[in-house]
């Protein structure tokens, strides 16, 4: 199981401190890349983050937001989400990378552990449940394939460590 605290972490000025009680972990594509949206993170002006963001290119994992606070990546939603942002872009698939989808099952079966979450309460951006706290958005791509991933989060949540 992925050790959680071992992710190198850069606080993103964009978060509000404390308060989160996470219930879903929220899937989006950053619709740029990896360094290009650590950037944009970093800039205050801004005025969004998440919690994780996944280079595409190796896998690599970098926290910006601490797990206690609120990243601010669905609106209304921020205080019971765990955002995770994929780097590439909705129209183009082929940047929806075997590496990032494997680091993004490691983090998110981390994650449901921690949380004492179910695979069911991993959703996209774009999820109906999404649309009563106000978001209209419409990523991850049409290919992220939540019925797999959540089986293979679980297949994680299911290894028996020796």
């Amino acid at each position: 199981m992925l050790d959680l605290s071992k992710i190198p972490f850069k606080q993103s000025p964009n978060c509000r401190l404390g308060g989160l009680v996470p219930k879903y972990i929220v899937i989006h594509t950053m619709q740029g890349t990896f360094n290009g949206t650590i950037s944009w993170f970093m800039n205050p002006k801004a005025q969004v983050s998440a919690h994780y963001l996944i280079n595409n290119v190796d896998g690599k994992i970098l926290q910006m937001v601490s797990l206690k606070d609120k990243a601010w990546h669905v609106g209304r939603a921020n205080p019971i989400s765990i955002g995770v942002e994929l780097a590439g872009y909705v129209e183009k698939p082929y940047t929806l990378t075997p590496i990032m989808w494997e680091s993004c099952v490691e983090l998110c079966a981390a994650l449901c552990k921690k949380f004492n979450l179910s695979p069911a309460n991993i959703i996209g951006h774009s999820d109906p449940i999404m649309r009563k706290y106000g978001n209209n958005h419409h990523d991850p791509w049409k290919q992220f394939d939540f019925v797999k991933f959540r089986k293979q989060v679980q297949a994680k949540l299911d290894e028996k460590t020796v």
